[in-house]
């Protein structure tokens, strides 16, 4: 059975337990990204770092023979195994169709692809599309709705996800599938204007408008 999920990106480790019925009934989170992984030899032999790293950090949660789900740049060129780019529009089927598994201690791991598209420009995300398509479940209107009130909620299947950070993503989702995604530098233009440039030199320090969000 699916036993943990795990959301590896550049900075950051997440790990999510489930229990019989797919419920969160425990986390981790840790500073040991990759780039902390690619700092330190975590492994005492031929054992790879990003191995020795997990199944020390949630190898308490496994019995053999579970699964763990993997995502982000830990499947990426410089993680523990690269995954295809998945062309959108895509969806958890199709992720799962794409993925690639490895079987390590007797434990299933099962490395998500990430997504990407040509139309209306490139574009690739590793890592996102997996909280995006998260929201699209918890956003779709209830299946047991009468009719009347699903086409009140008809809105809530087709999704526009803004997911602020260093590269923003702007994405739409219809139905449960990520159709189509955008990102933008925002955070990391908003850093170098304010800490790197005469602009942000004259620029005073303010609080966000909470009536923005």
């Amino acid at each position: 059975m699916i036993r943990a999920g795990v959301d590896w990106g550049s900075s950051t480790f997440r790990a999510y337990r489930f229990n019989e019925s797919v419920d969160i009934v425990d986390s981790i989170a840790t500073a040991s990204g990759l780039k902390f992984i690619a700092d330190r030899n975590l492994s005492t032999d031929s054992t790879s770092p990003f191995e020795a790293y997990l199944f020390d950090t949630i190898g308490q949660w496994l019995s053999p023979g579970d699964t763990v789900l993997l995502s982000g740049m830990v499947t990426s060129r410089t993680g523990w195994l690269e995954t295809p780019y998945l062309p959108c529009p895509a969806d958890l089927t199709s992720m799962m169709e794409h993925a690639v598994t490895r079987t390590i201690n007797q434990i299933n791991l099962i490395f998500l692809p990430g997504l990407s598209q040509r139309s209306p420009s490139p574009d690739v995300i590793r890592g996102e599309e997996l909280q995006m398509l998260g929201a699209s479940v918890c956003l779709t209107p209830d299946p047991g709705l009468t009719r009347d009130d699903q086409g009140a909620n008809e809105s809530s299947s087709d999704i526009t996800l803004v997911m602020p950070g260093t590269h923003s993503k702007w994405a739409h989702l219809k139905a449960g599938c990520v159709q189509r995604f955008h990102t933008l530098v925002t955070g990391e233009l908003f850093e170098v204007l304010t800490e790197h440039s005469l602009v942000g030199a004259l620029a005073t320090e303010g609080n966000a408008p909470a009536s923005v969000f």
